[in-house]
């Protein structure tokens, strides 16, 4: 999960926003926060009013999140859950049109799960 970094400068944190394969965002010493994703690739400098820095993780559902969000299609969600250490594992399945997109080990799915 992404968090807020306090920004110092070093060589390290500027190396880990120019690798940040999506992006980071600054956050200046009036607590605002920049209005887009900056790349830093695309920035040759990093404003000296920066104290944090957050390094954007894209959600692993993203794309059916945005898609969701647009239409507001029910989603089938199958979550698991061990019996027992050597048992099988029992899934409960159901559909719904809020679901909650940050379930430990849940799958997500615009049709229904065939199993």
């Amino acid at each position: 999960m992404s968090e807020w970094k306090e920004y110092t400068g070093s060589d390290e944190q500027l190396i880990e926003m120019r690798n940040a394969v999506n992006g980071h965002i600054f956050r200046d010493n009036l607590e605002l926060e920049s209005s887009s994703v900056l790349y830093y690739r695309e920035h040759e400098y990093v404003p000296k009013t920066i104290t944090h820095y957050l390094i954007c993780d894209r959600h692993p559902y993203a794309d059916m999140i945005k898609r969701w969000a647009d239409t507001g299609q029910p989603v089938w969600v199958r979550v698991g859950a061990m019996m027992r250490e050597d048992q099988f594992i029992m899934y409960r399945t159901y559909r719904t049109t809020t679901p909650d997109w940050n379930i430990p080990n849940a799958e997500y799915s615009f049709t229904e799960f065939k199993d």
